[in-house]
């Protein structure tokens, strides 16, 4: 398994940057056991961090919200050298949707390079992964849980196979996942660290998680009713049948 999801090359590691008091948020709900990171190794990235946490409220949406308050740059960058990238024939799925006509642009190749995946059995990496949430982005790092991970990393299914609706419900899940957390990547990538941070926390507070501007455009492109991904294999299955 890591030949194969080592291939995929990656740009050279950026330099540090700490998140800002004023962005690094998160309200004080999910607990501070969650400031313990579960992989020792980690401690000393994690104690260097003392500017992390900030009252926003009364609640909090999960998700990014969930884990950019307890962790900083370090700690994510840390886990994103842990991390490897999308296999191949998972990815070569993903780009069969961007060949498509109609794709709308909401990521590109670089952001399909650009993209670490783990899941949230690894040490330090499941406090990330709120309940109601299948997976997070932090930059470039796509954390998520084991039901979503282990369908992307075992990955055999043909093109013809996702349009013709011959792929499992897990492996149709994961496949939404990806499509949407890669948005995020891109959101990343276009805006930088802080300045996704800086829109996100304040706007998932307010709106919710499905009312943020950066959220709803994940979720134009899935997985929800509606989402241009789940419409393509929508309309493939209906030429089927």
């Amino acid at each position: 398994m890591t030949e194969l999801t080592t291939s995929i090359c990656r740009e050279p590691r950026r330099s540090l940057r700490r998140w800002s008091s004023r962005s690094a948020a998160v309200g004080t709900l999910l607990g501070c056991a969650l400031l313990a990171p579960a992989n020792p190794a980690h401690a000393d990235i994690f104690d260097s961090i003392g500017d992390g946490l900030v009252d926003v409220g009364a609640e909090v949406a999960g998700g990014f919200t969930g884990a950019i308050g307890f962790v900083g740059a370090a700690y994510v960058d840390q886990l994103d050298d842990e991390a490897v990238g999308l296999p191949p024939a998972f990815a070569d799925i993903i780009r069969e949707f961007m060949n498509l006509e109609d794709f709308p642009g909401a990521f590109t190749e670089e952001d399909l390079q650009r993209a670490r995946i783990l899941p949230a059995s690894h040490p330090g990496a499941g406090q990330f992964v709120t309940d109601g949430h299948s997976g997070v982005t932090l930059d470039d790092l796509i954390v998520v849980k084991d039901a979503r991970y282990d369908p992307i990393m075992e990955w055999n299914r043909s093109w013809a196979e996702v349009l013709g609706g011959e792929i499992s419900s897990a492996e149709r899940k994961a496949l939404f996942l990806i499509l949407h957390e890669l948005v995020h990547v891109r959101q990343f990538r276009e805006m930088g660290r802080q300045a996704f941070v800086d829109e996100y926390l304040p706007s998932v507070v307010r709106d919710g998680d499905h009312g943020a501007r950066l959220e709803k455009e994940a979720y134009r492109m899935a997985p929800r009713n509606g989402s241009w991904a789940r419409e393509v294999l929508d309309a493939y299955a209906a030429m089927i049948e």
